[in-house]
Parts: structure tokens; sequence; C-alpha cells
């Protein structure tokens, strides 16, 4: 498939998630996701410990998402993991779990319009 239909039914994607979430449309009529990934986005795994981490590569892995072109990215974590009590050096705000989206869009895909607009036009890549 050409670069830019692949990066055209991505971000349709994210325009169908979008105009749902604003429509109010329920989610049996939102398209299920891939349950299986085909591969890895170029973010996930791409996050190394730091001096104010204690969490291992492995466990902030482990917080992941197959994303609606099939691959899988990284997503939204605690700043400390319940199930091991270690911290990561960064955070990403508030728990998705409590938004009333949540339901309808499950976890996000985080750089998913990145990787979309790479494919699109490589040129300028933001990761």
């Amino acid at each position: 498939m050409r670069t830019h239909q692949r990066a055209s039914r991505a971000l349709s994607s994210i325009c169908t998630l979008a105009l749902l979430a604003l429509s109010g449309c329920d989610a049996e009529d939102f398209p299920s996701a891939p349950t299986e990934a085909i591969g890895f986005s170029k973010a996930y795994g791409i996050w190394t410990p730091g001096p104010y981490d204690t969490c291992s590569k492995a466990v902030h892995d482990s917080y992941s998402t197959i994303g609606p072109d099939g691959r899988l990215y990284p997503t939204w974590h605690p700043a400390t993991d319940p199930a091991t009590g270690c911290t990561f050096g960064h955070e990403h705000g508030r728990d998705p779990r409590g938004s009333d989206l949540y339901d309808l869009v499950g976890d996000i895909p985080f750089a998913l319009a990145n990787e979309a607009m790479e494919s699109w036009d490589g040129s300028m890549p933001r990761h």
C-alpha cells in the first residue's frame, strides 16, 4: 500500500474516533480495533530508565496498546506501577480510564498521529 494511503487510513481512523466521540455514538457503532499487533510503532520501546526511574524498561513497555493500524504503541501509565511499586521519572497526567470516553476509545496509543504523519511524509519526523 502506498505511504500516503496508509497515513490517510490512520488519520481517517483518528477522525472517525473523534467524530464518534462528539456525536455520542455507542461503542458498538465503532469498528473494533485489531486484537493482535502486526508490529511495533516507532515510539514503542524507545524509553529507557534514567536517574529518577526505579522501573525497568520491561515494566514501562508493559503499558502498551494496539493502535488502529495494528501496531503496538506505548500508552498511559501511573507514576508508580501498582504491581511492583517502582516509579517512573515522568508522568502522563490523569488516568484516562476516568473519562466518559474511555469505554468508547480505550487506551490511547501515544504517538499514533506522529506515526501516521511520518508514513505520509518522512522528511519531518516527530518522535
